[in-house]
């Protein structure tokens, strides 16, 4: 009968039973000494970017939290119009635009997803479509929204940015869907003379269909996110009723728009 072995090292406790050896966790020591470097590092940097509390900060920080739950119904800035009555419009008109602009990106990645597989399409297609992609991710995303807000109107460049987003992230994630279906059928359909688009919709689009529909859900509530971000480029969706009370501390007009 075999024995247990204890097998021990320096970071780590471990045993060695019929020629296996299993390691547990790092030993207790080592865990208390990774957890006082890490508070030892935030002490030092709360040391020095010359951190403080002072007691006028801590009382405005109170009144904040309490304005915040204490929501206002009519505010004068907006014509003391029920707060739910604007936010709802507000979110609304946000709904309309986002769902545009990303449906039209979904488009635009479904064709470079599709063009972009090398189980379906000539080579030189794939490449020519897979180089403009990694061409266009090449830059960074603060490029584009300076592009977009210094070239076009206000509300173009807005729908512009929905687009190109929606685009370049959901291509990834579509490329990545074909790729793992199952191709075995749909070269079958193609010598029964079935077109390659007619033999993708029948066998290759079922098999990522849930996957589709479930990141396009993704996208259209990440947009719904980033436009509260977008609202100072002047974006007029429900993000504009929030970031400029924030800023002016009017902390008990956020509350409802955040709901």
């Amino acid at each position: 009968m075999e024995k247990v072995k204890l097998n021990n090292n320096f970071w780590k406790e471990g045993f060695e039973y019929n020629q296996i050896k299993k390691h547990k966790p790092f030993l207790f020591r080592w865990k208390v000494l990774f957890y006082l470097f890490l508070i030892g590092l935030v002490i030092t940097g709360l040391i020095i970017v010359n951190f403080s509390i002072t007691t006028s900060g801590v009382n405005l920080f109170f009144k904040n939290l309490k304005d915040f739950f204490s929501p206002k119904l009519y505010v004068s800035e907006y014509g003391n119009i029920n707060m739910f009555s604007i936010s709802f419009r507000f979110l609304w008109y946000s709904i309309k635009v986002i769902f545009l602009g990303t449906t039209i990106g979904i488009l635009f990645a479904f064709i470079t997803a599709y063009f972009s597989n090398y189980q379906m399409n000539n080579k030189y297609v794939v490449i020519i479509f897979k180089a403009l992609i990694i061409f266009l991710r090449l830059f960074p995303e603060l490029f584009f929204i300076y592009f977009f807000t210094m070239s076009f109107d206000k509300s173009l460049a807005i729908n512009l940015i929905f687009i190109w987003f929606t685009w370049l992230w959901m291509h990834e994630y579509l490329s990545q869907s074909i790729e793992n279906c199952n191709f075995t059928i749909f070269y079958h359909l193609i010598k029964i003379q079935k077109s390659k688009f007619k033999a993708f919709r029948q066998e290759i689009w079922p098999q990522f269909r849930i996957k589709f529909f479930n990141y396009s859900f993704y996208a259209f509530e990440s947009n719904i996110r980033w436009s509260a971000i977008l609202s100072t480029l002047g974006f007029g969706g429900i993000g504009s009723l929030i970031n400029p009370a924030s800023l002016t501390n009017y902390f008990n007009q956020i509350l409802i728009p955040l709901t």
